[in-house]
């Protein structure tokens, strides 16, 4: 059942943008994040999710629903974590 938890998300960045036109904003779900993360780490590649994620000034992340989002909620928060650590420490 939608409850328009993208749509708001969706809205705020847009305020954002709006507000602050100099702000980069990345919309993206924690799915695609989390794969992103996991793949630079296979990969060996992490310059490229560095590149793509440190432009960011706000990220939001959508937990959607086809990710099973309750249940990982706790792992998405210690990536969340990891990758903080991982963008300060050049």
């Amino acid at each position: 059942v939608g409850l328009g938890k993208t749509h708001l998300l969706q809205s705020v960045g847009n305020y954002i943008e709006k507000e602050n036109p100099k702000k980069k904003v990345i919309y993206v779900t924690a799915e695609t994040f989390t794969n992103d993360f996991i793949n630079s780490i296979q990969q060996k590649n992490s310059s490229s999710f560095r590149i793509k994620y440190r432009k960011a000034d706000v990220l939001l992340m959508e937990l959607d629903d086809n990710f099973e989002t309750y249940m990982y909620t706790p792992i998405i928060l210690l990536i969340l974590k990891r990758y903080v650590d991982f963008l300060s420490n050049d």
